[in-house]
């Protein structure tokens, strides 16, 4: 048996400022005791895990901070709050074949409320919304089964992936019909919520430099009390590409798929699909010390005009057009 135990702690002294701040100055504190171990048998590995944690909060009500002042608004409820939760996690590895290994991961974490997710108040010029926190959400519990499936073979390999979800208390930001300060307000509220979902990748080895990736993934979610849909959950969305690999050169074309996503939450609009190409390329230079690494990218070379069913502000911008990067990265030995 191998692992490793420990502690772990955080402070932080948050204090934005300027017109835009919307959060109040808030001291945080995080202290969390920890373990990880590992057994290793001949074809079996069994890993277990576990995680107690403390999170203290304690926001500012100072009336010369910019939040109440640039703003003029109504102080909220700022009571310091603690939360204290346990995670612990078992997972087992078990090779079938040579080229075949499955696992299987149980857990169940907790999670606090964010600073953001309490305490905000106000307009965010980057959502063009008026955030509005709950400073009375409770813990995030999560309750999660995972699978996978791995192959590794001679003219291909491909891994498979599927899992579920239960929530209790999941915390979530949706968009209302209510307006403050002309900007529609966004609230951060609780529900039972179920997610299922799964994602599968597969290369196949076409000749000495080429290969096919193929590649997909799925998301659903769903609050449990009245039934619906989450907000901002992605579409099905699959991907298929060429890979050229010779030397220190690769060039990678590739096609990016998302299906219409009209499993919407209350107020949240459809998104269509939509198919953007895509091309990276690479060249690497090894030296004694290091490595240099030269990349463009071309990304969305169609042009395509696409939302992003994910942003907050879709209905007002799409996604980036036809462009180009280009970089440089040096990596030390």
């Amino acid at each position: 048996m191998t692992g490793r135990f420990g502690l772990s702690g955080l402070l932080r002294d948050f204090s934005p400022t300027g017109k835009e701040t919307y959060n109040p100055p808030t001291y945080q504190r995080d202290f969390s005791l920890f373990f990880l171990e590992e057994l290793t048998f001949e074809q079996i590995i069994l890993e277990f895990g576990g995680r107690l944690d403390n999170t203290y909060y304690r926001p500012s009500d100072s009336p010369n901070f910019g939040f109440h002042e640039n703003h003029n608004l109504e102080t909220q409820d700022h009571t310091p709050q603690t939360f204290t939760g346990g995670s612990a996690a078992i997972g087992l590895t078990v090779d079938l074949r040579e080229d075949l290994q499955v696992n299987m991961n149980l857990s169940r974490s907790i999670r606090p409320p964010a600073i953001e997710e309490l305490y905000s108040y106000g307009p965010h010029s980057g959502s063009l919304l008026f955030e509005a926190g709950n400073p009375n959400l409770q813990g995030e519990t999560n309750n999660g089964v995972d699978f996978s499936l791995r192959h590794q073979g001679k003219y291909a390999k491909s891994s498979l992936s599927v899992f579920t979800y239960n929530f209790k208390n999941f915390i979530f930001p949706f968009v209302t019909a209510k307006q403050n300060q002309g900007l529609p307000v966004l609230n951060f509220v609780q529900r039972d919520s179920f997610f299922k979902g799964g994602e599968a990748s597969f290369v196949f080895f076409l000749r000495e430099y080429f290969n096919l990736n193929l590649g997909m993934d799925f998301v659903h979610a769903k609050e449990t009390e009245f039934n619906r849909p989450l907000p901002r959950i992605p579409p099905f969305r699959g991907k298929i590409g060429l890979e050229y690999l010779q030397n220190r050169f690769s060039f990678r074309p590739e096609l990016e798929l998302a299906d219409r996503q009209n499993r919407t939450f209350n107020l949240e609009t459809p998104t269509a699909g939509y198919a953007v190409v895509n091309l990276n390329s690479s060249y690497l230079i090894p030296t004694g010390t290091g490595l240099h690494q030269f990349t463009v990218n071309f990304f969305n070379i169609s042009d395509r005009l696409y939302r992003n069913h994910l942003s907050f502000i879709k209905s007002l911008a799409p996604e980036i057009g036809r462009g180009v990067k280009l970089s440089y990265t040096f990596r030390f030995f």
